[in-house]
């Protein structure tokens, strides 16, 4: 017999557990790596969308429905602002930093068309992600809140349009999601490891069986028998193991006696000789 771990009961566990810790690792790499650019991409697209919704739209109509595009940013979280070019804002949905965050972003408006810095007194760690001849989207980190921003700044002759995103609760909701993911896949390791011990043994205890017959066999003894009874291959193999021994104890029982019957006969054969 070799060792603990070339048991079968162990190496289940053992690789039931490996798939279950790898399953784990690439779920963080995932969400760590990969999740974050998923979920920014589709805020830069519903941003987009929001900026085509409303490149186009007369912001003097009073009586225009703009219902679907407030409903948007309370659902998304979006900050939007449009003005004329006289920076009176016409058309604008905010919920930060209430009415001073409202002022805060005028100013900033005001900063990008009349200088063209992109950077105004509010604003630390811009990068440009893309740039077009109707918008300029960036990501940038607020100096106020110290909140990341995805920011669109549209390009139009007869209005002037800004719509941001935070994207810093798309990183809690990832470390949250991180976390639930964490402790979620802790309680699967540990229902795989129980499982698979639990398996381990349910197969190993009929092979164990079978090698303790085999070496039984080995010691000329066939009166040890599989007695287990689940109705699969191992149950086959049992059975034949039974058979074998049978048949060999058959046949050793018969050539014991064939060996009796020789040994009499020789005998036998002796004594007629001297007489």
């Amino acid at each position: 017999m070799k060792g603990e771990k070339s048991s079968i009961q162990y190496q289940i566990f053992a690789w039931v557990g490996f798939v279950v810790v790898l399953i784990t690792l690439l779920n963080l790499f995932f969400n760590n790596l990969i999740m974050e650019s998923i979920y920014l991409t589709r805020q830069e697209k519903d941003i987009i969308n929001a900026y085509y919704q409303i490149k186009d739209v007369d912001i003097n109509n009073k009586n225009i429905d703009l219902d679907y595009l407030y409903q948007f940013c309370s659902i998304r979280n979006v900050t939007l602002f449009v003005t004329n070019n006289e920076f009176e804002p016409k058309i604008y949905f905010y919920n930060e930093f209430g009415d001073d965050g409202a002022k805060a972003i005028l100013e900033h408006i005001k900063e990008i068309s009349k200088s063209g810095n992109n950077l105004s007194k509010y604003i630390i760690k811009e990068e440009t992600l893309e740039e077009n001849k109707d918008y300029q989207i960036v990501q940038m980190r607020d100096l106020r809140s110290n909140m990341d921003f995805l920011e669109l700044r549209g390009f139009c002759d007869d209005k002037k349009i800004l719509i941001r995103s935070s994207i810093t609760s798309i990183n809690e909701n990832i470390s949250i999601f991180n976390t639930f993911s964490s402790f979620m896949l802790l309680i699967g390791l540990t229902i795989g490891i129980l499982f698979s011990w639990f398996l381990g043994k349910k197969f190993s205890k009929p092979i164990k069986n079978l090698t303790d017959i085999s070496e039984e066999m080995i010691n000329l003894n066939f009166d040890t028998k599989y007695n287990d009874d689940v109705n699969n291959e191992i149950d086959i193999l049992g059975a034949n193991f039974n058979e074998l021994s049978d048949k060999l104890k058959s046949s050793l029982q018969e050539l014991r006696d064939a060996n009796n019957q020789l040994e009499l006969d020789i005998k036998e054969k002796e004594r007629i000789n001297e007489m």
